[in-house]
This record gives C-alpha cells, sequence and structure tokens, in this order.
C-alpha cells in the first residue's frame, strides 16, 4: 500500500489565496471591507470636577441655563479633521435611540444645546475638552427630554479601489459618534403609550400592515416585545410575527412600524390585533375589522397595480384606545390569494446568495486542487514522492 503526499508550490498556493480574496469580496458588503472609523474617543466630561462621567444625566429647571463638556481623543495614528454638532434625539422605527443628521434643521432638544467649537482638528494621539451650554426653555413642560452631542469626520472617506476605477461608482462613507443628552425638568409624570392606527398596504405582493404608535406621555418607555395577528371572518389566526421593535421609546414621539406578511389576501372579512409590552407588565393593544371587497373601475384605473380587490375598513373599526381615524379609509388595491395563507417573512435572500457563493467558492477551490495534483503527477518535476509501507 502506498501513501501519496502531494506538496503544492507556493505559486499555487497563491493563486488559490488570491481566488479566496476575491471571492469573499464578492460575497461580502462594501461597508464591512471599508476601512475607517472608530479612531476617536467620546467621553462625558465635567467642568466643575474635572472628571470623566459615566454619562450625562441632568436635572433642571425651567429657565436655568448650565455647562457640561466632551472629552474628544484621537485613538489612531494619524491626524483627524472632525466636525462635532447637537442633534435632536428621536426613536428609531425599530425602537431605540437615533440622531438627526448634521444638515437637519434642528427642532426639538438639540435647539436647547450650543457646542462652543464646531471644527477639531486633531493630531494622533492628541485629546481636547470641548465645553457646551444647556439653555432650557422657559416654557418647557416636565418630564424627560433628550437631545446628542455628535462628532462625524468632516470630509467623507472614500473607497481607494472604486475611486481609482472608472467602471465602479465612488462610495463614500461618514463615520458618526455621539453621546446622549438626557434632561429631566421636575413636575408632575405621566406615562402613556398608544396604539393609535393600523393601515393596510401592498408591496410586491406581499401585505404590509402599518403599526402607528405613540408615547404621549412624558416619560420614556421601554418596550419590551409586541406581536400582530391577521384573523379571518372565523376567528382563526391566518397570520402572526412579533413587532420589529425594542428599547427605549422617547416622550412625545411617534412612529409607523411595517409588519410584512407574505401573500396576499383575497376577498372577504378580517380582523387585526396588535399587542406591545412596555414599562413593567404594560400593555397597549389595538384590534379593528376590515374587508376585502370588489375594486370599482376607478379605483383600478387610479390603482398603480390593478389586482381587482380593494381593502376598505369596517365602519366599526374600534381599537385598545380610540376608534380609528376617519383618514383609514382610504381603499388599497391587493389582490386575491389562490393558495397558501397569509404569513410572516423576514429578508432571507441576502444569506441565500451568500450561501451560494460560497458553494461555489469551495467548488472552484476543490477543482483547483484537483487539477494542480493531476499537473504534478504527470510532471517530471520532484512536487511529489511515494512512500512505500
Amino acid at each position: 500500500m502506498s501513501n501519496i503526499r502531494v506538496h503544492m508550490s507556493r505559486i499555487s498556493i497563491g493563486h488559490l489565496v488570491v481566488l479566496i480574496g476575491v471571492l469573499l469580496g464578492l460575497i461580502l458588503p462594501s461597508a464591512v471591507l471599508a476601512q475607517g472609523g472608530g479612531t476617536y474617543s467620546l467621553t462625558p466630561y465635567s467642568l466643575e470636577t474635572e472628571e470623566n462621567l459615566p454619562r450625562f444625566a441632568f436635572e433642571a429647571e425651567p429657565g436655568q441655563s448650565f455647562q457640561s463638556a466632551v472629552l474628544v481623543k484621537n485613538e489612531g495614528s494619524e491626524s483627524i479633521h472632525l466636525l462635532l454638532y447637537a442633534a435632536d434625539a428621536r426613536t428609531s422605527v425599530n425602537g431605540g435611540l437615533d440622531f438627526s443628521n448634521v444638515t437637519d434643521v434642528l427642532s426639538s432638544v438639540g435647539l436647547w444645546i450650543t457646542v462652543e467649537q464646531s471644527d477639531l482638528t486633531l493630531a494622533a494621539g492628541e485629546s481636547q475638552i470641548v465645553p457646551f451650554t444647556v439653555h432650557v426653555p422657559d416654557t418647557v413642560q416636565p418630564g424627560s427630554h433628550r437631545a446628542g452631542i455628535m462628532t462625524e469626520n468632516a470630509t467623507p472617506e472614500v473607497n481607494d479601489e472604486q475611486a481609482t476605477d472608472p467602471k465602479q461608482v465612488s462610495v463614500k462613507y461618514v463615520f458618526r459618534e455621539g453621546l446622549n443628552v438626557h434632561i429631566t425638568v421636575p413636575g408632575p409624570t405621566q406615562t402613556e403609550f398608544h396604539i393609535t392606527n393600523v393601515t393596510q398596504s401592498v408591496e410586491n405582493n406581499d401585505t404590509i400592515f402599518n403599526v402607528e404608535m405613540g408615547n404621549v406621555g412624558n416619560e420614556d418607555v421601554r418596550i419590551a416585545s409586541g406581536s400582530i395577528q391577521i384573523f379571518d371572518s372565523n376567528g382563526g389566526i391566518i397570520g402572526e410575527q412579533p413587532i420589529q421593535l425594542s428599547g427605549l421609546f422617547l416622550a412625545g414621539d411617534t412612529i409607523s412600524n411595517p409588519a410584512r406578511f407574505t401573500g396576499l389576501l383575497p376577498e372577504g372579512h378580517y380582523a387585526v390585533g396588535v399587542s406591545v409590552d412596555y414599562g413593567t407588565d404594560v400593555s397597549a393593544q389595538w384590534q379593528s375589522e376590515f374587508d376585502i371587497v370588489p375594486a370599482t373601475v376607478e379605483e383600478a384605473a387610479a390603482a398603480e397595480i390593478n389586482r381587482g380587490f380593494a381593502v376598505a375598513p369596517n365602519p366599526d373599526d374600534q381599537s385598545g384606545e380610540a376608534a380609528a381615524a376617519p383618514e383609514a379609509a382610504t381603499q388599497v388595491v391587493v389582490a386575491p390569494l389562490t393558495s397558501a395563507p397569509v404569513s410572516g417573512t423576514e429578508s432571507i435572500w441576502v444569506y441565500v446568495i451568500a450561501g451560494m457563493a460560497l458553494i461555489m467558492m469551495l467548488g472552484i477551490v476543490i477543482t483547483l486542487i484537483i487539477f494542480v495534483t493531476r499537473s504534478r503527477s504527470s510532471s517530471p518535476q520532484n512536487d511529489y514522492r511515494t512512500r512505500g509501507e
């Protein structure tokens, strides 16, 4: 019995490495391959104690002004040029905090903050303390108020490979970092979170339910979980999925959170139920009914895609908090469902394509190894040797 050991040349191994790198470059998104970002740090800083703070959390009366600061440090090996600015805080569509951009017009708590230095250049390893002033308006109401101190690179970074290739579109990257500024104005507090409406629409043969919700109290609430259910005329559940919403929901904010279901509803009577848990064992509820009815000729002609049916809310719709708004009666064209019921879905095509690309990559690598092995076995050079046992 013989044991054959194959020694691949350095050129073959190099080819394999290049091939794998090229395939990974095709599979991975450009944001993953892009360099930059994460080269500086932001730390809350107290001008009074000259010490770092764990976070920006202030209590202030209406009309009061005070100062604080942010410590900016260049953690990289090259000089950086940054923009510093105040931003409005807002609830993102999936829950949690989001902040306005440098080009956005401020309309909320960001207007309270004045940053002393909006343009900053730091050498490698250099740090600087940047003060800012907060002025609380005289007419502000009690409760929770949030803003942000944001930084971003003054000149967007460009992917070098794409910039030098005329066939590629140049991609610019802006890296943003920020600190949450939480200001509490003393006074009576109220926690009140509502689901205010649910509307239906159709997109790419999917049924979309937009869940409109708002925090009408003056205290931030923390969303724990949520779900949406679709019922047929007999009360049976034909579709169910979680509401993709979690984290902090700011006082006074409203958002519309979309829930996408595969499939289209046929003509008939339906109901939708939504439940969102927040705070400590507290839940906001919504229940309403609607009908899928044949579309009129005018509706079909006005629709972007004529599907033959229209969504018409039931006049007896009732929610857990209040009746549906009158404007919710706008009809939306949908198509009849011929087979499977409506079901929850997520966007998985990215993973499917990535998986297929990986399989192709492995197949090419294995083919190349077999090709190299066979070519070396027929070559007079001593690229392999046989040992007898």
